[in-house]
């Protein structure tokens, strides 16, 4: 069944327009990044998601409170 996740990952990455994607994020952080290094940038958006994909799957209940609140 792993397998099947990673295949079915691997064909959405291959249909995603990454390149596309490191362009749009040049434009929202004012930065840009030299052609010389966009296929490493590429790999290393590819990566961050597989990384942050299980985070984004896991509910998270709306009363949820990520740090406790200071009140002095």
């Amino acid at each position: 069944m792993e397998q099947n996740l990673t295949k079915n990952d691997e064909e959405k990455d291959n249909q995603f327009d990454w390149y596309s994607y490191m362009i749009e994020l040049e434009h929202l952080t004012g930065n840009s990044v030299p052609n010389e290094y966009s296929a490493d940038v590429i790999s290393y958006l590819k990566l961050t998601k597989k990384i942050v994909q299980p985070l984004l799957e896991c509910d998270i209940p709306e009363e949820f409170q990520s740090a406790p609140i200071y009140r002095p």
